[in-house]
């Protein structure tokens, strides 16, 4: 713009020019479009073949991107005739390297060698960095385009040293994408992860949309090569979807073969198929070549449908002897959309369960969905059941976006949903729920074979959820008469559980869901008890190990790999290995404390964790197993992280499993006499002083507070009266706290203040009188002048419950 005010054309179009090239390698092609024309504008009569010649690279780096090899071709050919013409080695150089990537595409891995090693020779001469990075990035992925892996990983390695010591981050970028997917055939895991996360700091730092597509695909390559399909099939759609609006054609058929891959590799064929049958279809338009396709054209082959029925069956008796042995209908419902998922190849499934009252449906289980999706999945899954209950059939369609009716919904079309399919889960004539399954990339997913396999699911499904619903009711009476019997058992006298009935859920929820395996996220304020919860749980659940806690905040981002999973032996000079906090909780639990503070960068690595449970030392390729528990917890809204982009959304959705929110201490005051005692047995053990007791003015006011700092407040509060009171009786005035302070301010002048002392005087005329009455409250009423049911009213609100005595039973009383 400055350019332009000075009259100074040519500047401003080269300007323009540096501008589109940063816009392409964001991934705002359209931008780098419009931007191109009008460098083209400015400079079309004054520039010399040395710009124009960075004129049709430019133009011929969009159409690569976008996978018009043709159009790339003829751009960049043009380029390289006039950077001839200008005599320029340096342009020269860049433009044969974006000539060598279009033989690549192609196919050509030796002419694209032969191109990288004449202009290598150019660039050592004359010493540019750039191209010399450049060159070896070239010969690096023609070889292994070729098949010579060992080849390939020297050229890499060489041009990732020189990328890193000339700051060349663009291709120190790409560099070390192929790097770590041609490490990780190799059996080398943890240094292609390393390279990712170097990766992934790159990328966030430059904002481009085009390389987290790149970085995804990359991520997602690595995962599959490490035996993590199910991790390898979120990554690539999320590429899949970054390349799709960019309108990337070749880099989306990339993803769809690698897509394909997977699917095989989870067993779902018609998945890997449809895959791989789209990927070809776009290259075939693209004019690029296309890889055989392993499957067979006719899919109704006598042999086809043997495979078909027999790979029916052994999953089936799989999933029977599954379903048949769980004992909760969560369980279930989980295990059947897993099974789904996996069997089917499908990028997102929902379960919901039918509301027994209201018949609505209400999501259990959801994988790889957003919340905003799961209504928009509800809709279309309830007006099924009700197509079902008319006509007893299932919706499918192989693409939704071009049904005649399907198409209509505004739900479909914003999901840009093809394959979808949805079916009731039934149990005769009652609806129990409803399996919901969908795609948004690939079409034709749902063939003959996998309807019959879903319809066998969702038949297993009502089996399971019946059994299951009959055992819980089962359990449920066991447990409410232990209680009778037990005096309640989930009282848990020496623990934070106390009478409140939403905390005595919460631990019915958490015991549910770690019995089944799943991980529990306990939130709520700062204070509110979540790691006192968080033992209560490992000591209901009869753990062998250790309660092994791990405070993330406190360790250094450096760190935390190492303290977590450990370090092998000769890892690195005088270090004899040592074992991590997950290693130290092998059959106990796990509580990973305050887990929203967790860096970004490391995130992908406790998901991975706590997904499969599974970790390696650092420096080692060994792979552990975690058989215990894990517990996180937080105070942080999670949800609004994800937004911000601290935390990730994956992360979040597989940690949401269980979430447990303590409610804050002053929405629940009838806990306050319990946790007292708690915290009063703790500080008689730790010091050996006589245990102390409240006075019931002083629990009054307790039980009055609002507790702004929770369960860490109130033991604080509690430990400086013991010390006060010296191992006597608590009084108000041994009280002290921010809190209580402020409740004293609210009251002061007030009729607060004036019934307070009017409570005090009533309080020590009952005690006075239940002492003289040797705690019989019929000869108390009669030293106050009371009648006894006034007595007993006046006794229970001011918590003076202890101050009565129970006469024995004689001999002969029945």
């Amino acid at each position: 713009d400055e350019y332009l005010r000075q009259h100074r054309r040519a500047n401003a179009a080269r300007c323009y020019q540096n501008l589109a090239y940063v816009l392409t390698e964001m991934g705002r092609w359209t931008e780098a479009e419009r931007v191109l024309d009008v460098a083209d504008q400015l400079n079309r009569t004054l520039r010399g073949p040395r710009q124009a010649s960075y004129f049709e690279y430019s133009k011929g780096s969009l159409a690569l991107y976008r996978g018009n090899i043709e159009e790339a071709t003829r751009h960049v050919d043009a380029a390289i005739e006039l950077a001839k013409q200008a005599n320029d080695a340096f342009v020269l150089m860049g433009h044969q390297f974006l000539r060598g990537l279009i033989e690549v595409e192609s196919g050509q891995f030796d002419n694209a060698a032969r191109i990288a090693r004449e202009t290598l020779v150019t660039a050592r001469e004359r010493e540019s960095p750039a191209s010399i990075v450049d060159c070896l990035y070239l010969l690096g992925v023609s070889a292994r385009g070729a098949g010579r892996t060992a080849q390939a990983l020297k050229y890499l390695e060489e041009g990732r040293r020189v990328a890193v010591a000339k700051h060349q981050p663009v291709m120190l970028f790409r560099t070390q994408l192929v790097l770590a997917e041609a490490l990780a055939t190799q059996g080398q895991h943890e240094r292609a992860d390393r390279l990712l996360a170097e990766s992934r700091a790159i990328q966030e730092r430059s904002e481009s949309v085009l390389w987290k597509g790149l970085l995804a695909l990359s991520e997602g390559r690595v995962l599959e090569t490490q035996g993590d399909p199910e991790r390898a099939a979120q990554v690539l759609t999320l590429a899949y979807e970054t390349f799709a609006q960019l309108g990337a054609e070749r880099y989306r058929a990339e993803v769809l073969l690698s897509q394909a891959t997977t699917h095989l590799s989870r067993g779902s064929q018609q998945a890997a198929r449809a895959a791989l049958r789209h990927a070809r279809e776009l290259l075939r338009t693209l004019g690029l070549p296309a890889p055989p396709s392993p499957f067979p054209d006719d899919e109704t082959d006598p042999g086809d449908s043997l495979h078909t029925v027999r790979r029916i069956l052994e999953t089936a008796s799989l999933v029977s002897r599954d379903i048949t042995s769980l004992q909760s209908v969560d369980e279930v419902l989980e295990r059947i959309l897993q099974v789904a998922i996996t069997y089917l190849g499908t990028e997102r499934g929902v379960v919901a369960l039918a509301n027994p009252e209201t018949g609505e449906l209400e999501v259990k289980f959801a994988r790889n969905i957003d919340r905003e999706s799961i209504a928009d999945t509800l809709e279309i899954s309830q007006s099924t059941m009700l197509n079902v209950s008319r006509e007893g059939e299932m919706i499918h369609t192989g693409d939704a976006l071009n049904d005649p009716q399907l198409s209509l919904r505004e739900s479909i079309r914003k999901g840009r949903i093809r394959s979808l399919i949805t079916l009731p889960i039934r149990w005769g004539a009652e609806t129990l729920g409803a399996i919901y399954m969908d795609h948004r990339t690939l079409t034709d997913l749902f063939g003959r074979e996998e309807r019959l396999f879903l319809r066998f699911i969702a038949d297993m499904a009502a089996i399971g959820i019946r059994n299951a619903r009959q055992f819980e009711i089962r359990e449920e009476a066991v447990r409410n008469l232990r209680g009778e019997l037990e005096e309640d058992e989930l009282l848990f006298p020496n623990t934070v559980v106390g009478k409140d009935s939403r905390m005595r859920e919460l631990l019915r929820r958490g015991l549910r869901a770690l019995r089944s395996g799943r991980v529990v996220l306990l939130t709520g304020p700062s204070g509110a008890g979540k790691d006192h919860l968080a033992r209560v749980l490992h000591d209901a659940m009869a753990m062998k190990g250790e309660f092994v806690d791990c405070p993330l905040p406190t360790l250094p981002a450096e760190l935390i790999g190492p303290e977590l999973f450990g370090i092998a032996p000769k890892t690195a000079t005088q270090v004899f290995g040592r074992t991590g906090l997950a290693e130290a909780a092998q059959g106990g639990t796990l509580f990973l404390n305050e887990i929203a503070d967790l860096p970004l960068a490391l995130q992908p690595m406790l998901l991975h964790f706590v997904d499969r449970r599974e970790f390696r030392r650092t420096g080692s390729t060994a792979t552990h197993r975690l058989d215990g528990l894990i517990i996180c917890a937080t105070n942080a809204d999670l949800e609004k992280k994800v937004k911000d982009g601290t935390f990730r959304a994956d992360l979040f959705y597989r940690l949401a499993d269980e979430v447990l929110e303590i409610p804050p201490l002053r929405e629940r005051p009838e806990d306050i006499p319990h946790l007292a005692d708690l915290f009063f047995r703790e500080f008689e053990r730790k010091t050996g002083r006589p245990r102390c007791h409240l006075s019931t003015l002083a629990l009054d006011r307790l039980m009055r507070c609002a507790w702004e700092g929770n369960v860490r407040e109130l033991k604080a509060c509690l430990s400086r009266a013991v010390d006060a009171a010296d191992g006597g009786m608590i009084q108000v005035q041994h009280l002290e706290s921010p809190s209580l302070k402020a409740l004293s301010e609210d009251s002061a002048g007030g009729r607060g203040g004036m019934l307070e002392e009017i409570d005090l005087i009533e309080v020590r005329k009952i005690e006075e009188a239940m002492g003289r009455a040797g705690g019989i409250i019929t000869r108390a009423a009669k030293l106050l002048d009371l009648s006894e049911t006034s007595l007993r009213r006046r006794i229970a609100k001011h918590h003076l419950k202890h101050l009565v005595t129970r006469p024995k039973k004689r001999k002969g009383d029945t």
